[in-house]
């Protein structure tokens, strides 16, 4: 695609606008964004921060509780009314949803429910992980979240040890579920900016606690990052999301602090914009200034242009009209010069175009002539050759008649006849040829079984004595042929490989005939182990008139050829001197 002057010199006053501006805005944006981005991963991180200590506080909280409670326990071992009225002031506070006592072997010793229930839901705890691995550790447990079924409420359950104050033996469990209900309300006691939200996942990804308490009810889930950065955020929206991890016991849970990126980068959205508007400023300021300035330096080469397109499409009587005294005028008034020397010369040269036209005419008219007399002699002297032969046995054998008639010498007649009518068949033959290779070739084709019919052509033919013809025909092919022309073509190849092996010093005496099908073409293969043929020969074997006999016109490869390619197919000769030729007549299978 050509540019022309006038959009270069526009988008080089346009480069040198705005690109530095670009540069710097670009620059700009970056380190705001930078700076923004640290920045608010700084605010997002204390957030978090703020809300795990809030977090890890109640649980230090809770598990404070029921390690002291636990201790009351064991101190009041005895006195099972009074432990009763512990744990029931313990459970006054709203965040258990049950506590259970449970003994050494496993068993529910004492219950408490939220709903008031006293009958444990379940007596026997001796294979569930809160009894056994708390009993196994000494330590205090905390189980997987889980969510209440009906409400979806999430829950943890918490297991502390009771150990005997005086002996140190693991007497027990105190188990509590807690309810996680309390950090909702701690995570909404947190101020947040437009776009912020802090939440706490588990790990499974499962929403614990957020702002909106329907997101945990509905069972939402979040895929945490690994590293703090810019992800999709809870609500599927782009943000920067900063995550602090904490354990407890072995559970890990996550809190994480989150901003959309629109509200934290919105500075540098701004910015970006306040830049956008520079630039289209500027863009409008160098448009009115470069178009200003190109109009003065392009009006002239522009009608220069003009010009130069007429005068190369033919109109030599155009002129450049530049009334400068600068390079441009000097440009034009040259260019109106060449055009008027071009004008000149190209009349002169349709002259002589004119003039060598009508010699080469009178040249090709007499070289045609030349040529016609030329093939016409070659064709007259092979013909004449061809003919004068078996019309002078013809004339022998007349006169050898007469002298046979006078002597009443019928065997003698007999035989003159025989040599006459043979070179009479062969004039005839002679005259086919020249007929056949200059009429057009119509194929007439029909359904061969090719075996039988090679079968029938070899058995018409008669071979003289010492050559064998050896068979090997199965192809087992029956396609549409021209039975007739492609009998034509077969003959001649099989008459060359006849008189190939009748030559003085030919290695063999046999030919084979086979019919194959290879790939997917017909092939009918002569095979001989004549003398061969030269390599510079075989490439003249299918011109018309060549011919290495001294008899024959010449043309009964070049007949084959044109019977061949009729059918869609061709000849392919292979050959090599001492040892023989095989000739290939092959047509495709799949033509109709």
């Amino acid at each position: 695609m050509k540019i022309s002057i006038r959009l270069r010199l526009l988008i080089a006053f346009f480069c040198l606008a705005i690109v530095p501006l670009l540069l710097v805005g670009l620059i700009t944006g970056r380190q705001s964004y930078n700076t923004l981005k640290n920045t608010t991963l700084k605010l997002q991180a204390e957030m978090g921060q703020a809300v795990l200590n809030k977090v890890t506080a109640f649980f230090e909280e809770i598990e404070g509780e029921l390690t002291l409670t636990g201790k009351l326990n064991m101190l009041l071992k005895e006195y099972q009314a009074v432990q009763y009225d512990t744990m029931k002031l313990l459970m006054s506070k709203d965040v258990y949803d049950k506590l259970v006592v449970i003994d050494q072997k496993g068993q529910t010793k004492i219950y408490l429910s939220r709903l008031g229930l006293s009958s444990a839901d379940k007596s026997d705890y001796s294979g569930d992980d809160e009894f056994v691995q708390t009993m196994k550790s000494g330590e205090v447990y905390y189980s997987p979240v889980r969510f209440e079924e009906i409400s979806g409420e999430p829950l943890m359950s918490i297991a502390v040890p009771l150990i005997d104050l005086r002996s140190g033996i693991k007497e027990g469990v105190l188990l509590a579920e807690v309810r996680l209900k309390k950090i909702w309300n701690l995570i909404s006691e947190v101020k947040v900016n437009p776009g912020q939200s802090v939440y706490i996942v588990d790990a499974s990804g499962k929403l614990v606690a957020h702002r909106n308490p329907s997101l945990v009810l509905k069972g939402v889930k979040f895929d945490v990052p690994e590293r703090d950065g810019i992800y999709a955020g809870l609500t599927g929206e782009r943000a920067v999301v900063v995550v602090q991890r904490a354990r407890l016991g072995k559970e890990e849970f996550n809190v994480v602090a989150e901003q959309t990126a629109s509200d934290a980068f919105a500075l540098a959205i701004n910015l970006v914009r306040v830049i956008s508007v520079l630039i289209v400023i500027a863009l409008l300021a160098a448009g009115a200034l470069g178009f200003m300035i190109v109009k003065q330096i392009i009006q002239p080469i522009h009608s220069m242009s003009v010009t130069a397109i007429a005068v190369s499409s033919g109109d030599l009587s155009q002129r450049v009209d530049i009334k400068r005294d600068d390079e441009l005028g000097v440009l034009g008034a040259t260019f109106n010069s060449m055009t008027a020397q071009l004008k000149t010369l190209i009349d002169n040269l349709e002259q002589k175009i004119i003039e060598r036209t009508a010699q080469l005419k009178d040249a090709q008219a007499e070289l045609l002539r030349q040529e016609r007399l030329a093939a016409l002699g070659k064709v007259t002297a092979t013909i004449a050759h061809e003919i004068r032969n078996p019309l002078a046995t013809v004339n022998t054998s007349i006169f050898s008649i007469g002298a046979a008639l006078e002597k009443n010498q019928t065997e003698r007649i007999m035989r003159a006849l025989g040599l006459a009518e043979r070179n009479i068949r062969r004039c005839d033959n002679i005259i086919t040829e020249l007929l056949d290779y200059t009429r057009k070739l119509e194929i007439r084709p029909s359904n061969v079984h090719i075996d039988r019919w090679v079968g029938r052509v070899l058995d018409e033919q008669t071979f003289p004595e010492g050559i064998f013809c050896r068979r090997n025909l199965s192809s087992g092919i029956e396609m549409r042929i021209d039975g007739e022309h492609m009998r034509r073509a077969l003959i001649n190849v099989i008459t060359n490989a006849v008189h190939a092996l009748s030559e003085e010093g030919s290695p063999g005496k046999e030919m084979t005939v086979e019919t194959a099908r290879s790939g997917n073409n017909l092939e009918i293969r002569v095979i001989d182990n004549g003398n061969g043929i030269p390599e510079d020969l075989r490439q003249k074997i299918f011109e018309p008139l060549f011919s290495t006999k001294g008899f024959g016109v010449g043309l009964g490869l070049s007949i084959t050829m044109d019977i061949m390619e009729k059918h869609n197919g061709g000849v392919d000769v292979r050959s090599k001197v001492g040892e023989g030729t095989t000739v290939v007549l092959w047509i495709p299978l799949d033509e109709k």
